[in-house]
């Protein structure tokens, strides 16, 4: 496999601006300690990340999964990192989370306003630079 000039350069100069500016981690793994009744199971696709990692997420098949309309990803220092609308039927959905640390997922029904169930996850991974 050959590369052309502009495709080296461009190869090199992505992998020197995630290397540099420090937010490149490798091997990212998802875990968590506790169960209920939205949340079946956690999985990440992608062997690297940068600013954040996606994990695919999969849902329960209870009632109480089905009543969730919002995911939302909150950091350990307590900021949003993101949120997620989720379709009615819906059984799995990708999820941006902070790489390297804590986050609490919180699973809402929007429409009354009620928290339906909080995890914690950690996401680990091997940071580059």
């Amino acid at each position: 496999m050959s590369f052309s000039r502009p495709e080296a350069l461009l190869a090199i100069s992505l992998t020197c601006l995630l290397a540099f500016s420090g937010c490149l981690s490798v091997d990212p793994s998802v875990s968590t300690t506790s169960n209920g009744p939205v949340f079946e199971n956690f999985a990440v696709d992608e062997p690297w990340a940068s600013n954040q990692v996606w994990v695919n997420t999969t849902l329960s098949s209870t009632p109480a999964a089905a009543n969730v309309t919002t995911i939302t990803v909150i950091q350990e220092n307590g900021r949003h990192f993101s949120t997620q609308e989720v379709a009615a039927g819906q059984t799995s959905l990708y999820l941006a989370f902070p790489p390297n640390q804590n986050a609490t997922l919180v699973a809402t029904n929007s429409e009354s306003s009620t928290t339906i169930q909080k995890t914690n996850v950690r996401v680990s991974s091997t940071k580059l630079l």
